[in-house]
């Protein structure tokens, strides 16, 4: 059972973080630490509930793109828009 005390815990260990949890890492965790099975749609709620809130993350791939790549197939797919071969 999630005892308000660990609840408590849980979210100062959250605000506290220097990193970003998801709501399956935390439900990990407290079966890890605590013993207490919950689905991550359940850690939620209860994270809703105690007042934090957070930002879904996004995923990109802008950090592995090449800008001299990215640039170039812009190029050639601005030449194929207007109908012409890319040179």
């Amino acid at each position: 059972m999630l005892t308000p005390d660990i609840l408590q815990a849980v979210c100062t260990q959250v605000e506290k973080a220097q990193r970003t949890w998801t709501a399956r890492q935390i439900a990990q965790q407290l079966a890890i630490q605590h013993g207490i099975c919950l689905s991550p749609g359940r850690v939620r709620v209860h994270l809703k509930r105690a007042g934090l809130v957070y930002k879904r993350t996004s995923r990109s791939l802008r950090h592995k793109q090449d800008t001299h790549t990215v640039a170039a197939k812009r190029a050639d797919l601005d030449t194929l828009k207007k109908g012409a071969m890319p040179g």
